[in-house]
């Protein structure tokens, strides 16, 4: 990849998977063995990230149970207890939408 090129990265919530890339669901499945057995219920939502080395999640807290699987490659988490929170200096920043022309 070029460092000079911008970096490519769908990331979007709310069923993404099932509502906007239906075609494919289809090829996925409904969930995982391992996701229901952990959970026992079917998935409420189930999103698609894609991106390469370059993409950064920035840090968040998730307020569901998740499951992520990788295809390809590798994304490496830094899980914190909920203790380290006050820590953690937490700021509202404006939302934003970023197009790259």
């Amino acid at each position: 990849s070029n460092p000079n090129e911008g970096v490519a990265y769908l990331s979007h919530q709310n069923d993404n998977l099932r509502l906007d890339f239906s075609n494919l669901m289809n090829q996925v499945g409904s969930q995982l063995d391992i996701s229901h057995e952990a959970f026992g219920n079917e998935p409420e939502a189930v999103n698609l990230w894609i991106g390469d080395e370059r993409s950064v999640s920035s840090m968040h807290k998730d307020f569901y149970e998740n499951m992520y699987c990788v295809i390809r490659g590798e994304k490496v988490f830094h899980l914190l207890p909920p203790c380290v929170q006050p820590f953690l200096y937490e700021q509202e920043y404006q939302e934003a939408h970023y197009v790259y022309e």
